[in-house]
């Protein structure tokens, strides 16, 4: 090894909502699309007739694709 560290990177603290959710995987089209998938499979296997996430964002989207009725639960 040569000693060298890896160069550091900037990070900045959420100022919205929308910086959580980047923060999340949001930003990774192909990971989101891989989590809300999973979603959707389970959604067809149990056949829910509404979803409570307790802050899973990609579950709310995948219940509001597969046109579930879906609460968010917030503590």
């Amino acid at each position: 090894m040569s000693g060298q560290s890896a160069p550091k990177v900037a990070v900045r603290a959420p100022v919205s909502y929308a910086d959580v959710l980047l923060g999340l995987g949001f930003a990774d089209a192909a990971a989101l699309l891989k989590a809300v998938q999973a979603w959707l499979q389970l959604f067809a296997q149990v056949r829910p007739a509404a979803v409570v996430p307790d802050y899973a964002p990609a579950a709310q989207l995948a219940a509001h694709l597969a046109g579930l009725r879906a609460a968010i639960a917030r503590n």
